[in-house]
């Protein structure tokens, strides 16, 4: 605004200093708040049943879907960054004449490289299975019960 002789004062444009601290503030509880969020959903996304029971219905609607096998898993563990856990993996068939587990591990560890898998490249390090049990029986047609897709 100018004054009475011509001088010009950005006091209207330019924010109280209480102002600019007030928005400092509002910022950074906003900040915290996000990150109190991201950390809280991770914990319960990690240690919950909620990421065992996505994958387990991911892995059902998208590779087991129309078949008679279905698949489940106890809890996921590991640092997610290199390295997966899945414990008590099951993968079990039921059949008009039979229900039996295909494939059961107490653990099953996947080593990997995070970077990779950002860039759609899976390139598995180090695949480590505990007392793995496979059956492979005969069907009602006398074909072996395998899980692979027609």
């Amino acid at each position: 605004m100018a004054d009475g002789n011509g001088n010009t004062s950005n006091t209207a444009t330019r924010p109280a200093p209480g102002a600019r601290r007030s928005r400092w503030r509002r910022r950074t509880s906003y900040a915290v708040a996000i990150l109190a969020s991201l950390v809280i959903a991770f914990v319960v996304f990690t240690k919950s049943r909620f990421l065992p029971n996505r994958v387990s219905t991911y892995v059902n609607e998208h590779y087991l879907q129309g078949t008679p096998f279905k698949f489940q898993c106890g809890r996921i563990t590991g640092d997610y960054l290199n390295r997966i856990v899945i414990r008590n993996p099951v993968l079990r068939y039921h059949g008009t004449d039979a229900s039996f587990n295909v494939f059961r591990a107490d653990e099953i560890a996947v080593d990997y490289r995070i970077l990779d898998v950002l860039r759609f490249n899976l390139i598995v390090d180090d695949l480590r299975m505990q007392d793995v049990s496979v059956q492979i029986r005969h069907g009602e047609d006398g074909a072996l019960v395998l899980p692979i897709p027609s």
